[in-house]
């Protein structure tokens, strides 16, 4: 094995980083690769590149299309890797991997490694869905290898039409999340008592939480509706919306007006989630689109019950009703029912989130999945031998 391998990480923004890459890179540096990463700077990227004890380049990407400002974040990129000379290129979100893969193919850069959180295509329609099932397909010409976090996200793949070569390391997950502090965290007193302190959450309210992207996508206008109909039967019950604003304006009117009502509580972005689940009575998850939810592996680990809507992925991580909720998307009625069944059996909703966490504990441990990425990122197996070190040449 190539001990000094040179492996580079091109995402869009560094929460991506933070969410998709952190502990991962500080390990794959400790097994002996030199590795590196490069995104957009929010402020997280030099405290994750130090923690990590990685290299780190920030690199301004828009998240939405402007020719002037891709040509230069190309350009950006592809003077990164020309002086990196990274023998592996590893990309994802649909914005850097474009990039990225464009100028580490015309560099031809041995490993171009295609990692698909998810499809985006998956919730658009008409012209703007051809165009990104375009830009998918385009992405994965260029690269050498494709990667999905997920058995389902595999299979949406090929049922697509995109390519039926893609690898999923083992049940799947972009990174997986230290299950253990999760555990540890999720049920402790002290920290549900600091955390509502902290936000202005009444102590004795029973609390909904959501951990994500505060946009349309991940059916926050659902999440609201339902709240709000749980609220006339279950009383004083209240809402904390965990994560960035990623396109309020995205959403309906009705659902923004109730962002000021006393009883939601808008966090911005958690760095460290595991302080949050031991704060609620349960973690819901109403989205259209995933690709393998790290938001439900939190959530389990955490002994914290669980309501989901039936998106790609979720039931990867919730397979049967003995772990946990799973609805239609976009079904306010459903997702209210499911919520107040669950608050309403608080003995019954632990025993399922103890069935959960049992799940994720046997099939997400994080130690492993490192190490599957590492022997493929080296070009080895599990067992030692050597593996196909590409997909195909070009």
């Amino acid at each position: 094995m190539n001990s000094t391998t040179d492996i580079f990480f091109i995402q869009t923004t560094d929460i991506s980083v933070s969410s998709q890459l952190s502990g991962q890179l500080g390990y794959l540096q400790r097994q002996g690769m030199r590795v590196a990463v490069a995104s957009s700077d929010t402020g997280l990227l030099g405290s994750l590149a130090e923690r990590d004890k990685v290299a780190s380049y920030a690199l301004p990407i828009e998240r939405d299309p402007s020719v002037l400002s891709d040509l230069r974040a190309l350009w950006r990129i592809f003077r990164l890797v020309r002086k990196l000379q990274p023998d592996v290129v590893v990309y994802g979100t649909p914005k850097a991997s474009l990039l990225a893969a464009i100028a580490s193919w015309l560099l031809r850069k041995p490993r171009r490694i295609y990692y698909v959180y998810g499809l985006r295509a998956e919730t658009m329609t008409g012209v703007s869905k051809r165009l990104m099932l375009l830009i998918e397909k385009t992405i994965i010409w260029l690269s050498t290898d494709v990667v999905a976090v997920g058995h389902a996200l595999k299979e949406q793949m090929i049922q697509a039409g995109l390519t039926d070569d893609v690898r999923v390391f083992g049940k799947g997950s972009a990174n997986s999340i230290d299950l253990e502090s999760y555990q540890l965290k999720g049920q402790d007193p002290e920290l549900r008592k600091s955390f509502r302190a902290d936000h202005g959450i009444p102590a004795e309210v029973e609390v909904v939480g959501f951990v994500g992207r505060i946009t349309a996508d991940k059916g926050i206008d659902a999440l609201v509706g339902a709240m709000q109909s749980l609220r006339q039967h279950l009383g004083d019950v209240h809402l904390v919306l965990v994560g960035p604003d990623d396109g309020i304006e995205s959403l309906l009117p009705e659902t923004v007006a109730a962002f000021r009502q006393p009883w939601v509580h808008m966090t911005g972005n958690v760095e460290d989630t595991s302080i949050v689940y031991a704060a609620l009575d349960l973690l819901c998850l109403p989205s259209r689109r995933e690709g393998l939810p790290t938001v439900l592996l939190e959530a389990a680990a955490s002994g914290t019950p669980i309501v989901a809507t039936d998106a790609t992925g979720v039931r990867d991580v919730i397979p049967d009703p003995g772990c946990g909720a799973v609805v239609p998307i976009d079904d306010a009625s459903s997702l209210a029912a499911a919520l107040g069944t669950v608050l309403k059996n608080p003995e019954e909703a632990k025993a399922v989130a103890r069935n959960a966490q049992v799940v994720v504990f046997r099939e997400f441990d994080r130690e492993r999945l490192w190490k599957r990425q590492y022997l493929f990122y080296a070009g080895e197996t599990e067992t030692g031998r050597s593996s196909l070190m590409t997909r195909k040449q070009k």
